[in-house]
């Protein structure tokens, strides 16, 4: 579930740095403009609450809303800026 999603971000970010870039989305069943934009913010905080109880620093986190042409009840989750990561030889 989105729980395992977000704990696997929050190691990344430890593990490679980075910023993990939070942005939530409303869909069209869930009312106007103003509500479907309410709903996004409130999936959003609820992700960036998340990443912080799991120990990543407010500063390492991008959080918003994005535009109304995504119709999809979602939050999508991205780490930048982040070290490559090696695999073990």
């Amino acid at each position: 579930g989105s729980g395992v999603l977000i704990v696997r971000a929050a190691n990344l970010q430890r593990q490679l740095g980075g910023v993990i870039v939070v942005v939530g989305y409303g869909a069209r069943a869930e009312g106007d403009d103003a509500a479907r934009r309410a709903n996004a913010q409130a999936r959003t905080n609820t992700i960036v609450n998340g990443l912080i109880n799991l120990g990543v620093d407010r500063a390492q986190i991008r959080a918003g809303v994005g535009d109304g042409r995504v119709d999809a009840s979602r939050v999508d989750l991205a780490l930048t800026g982040a070290r490559t990561a090696t695999r073990p030889r």
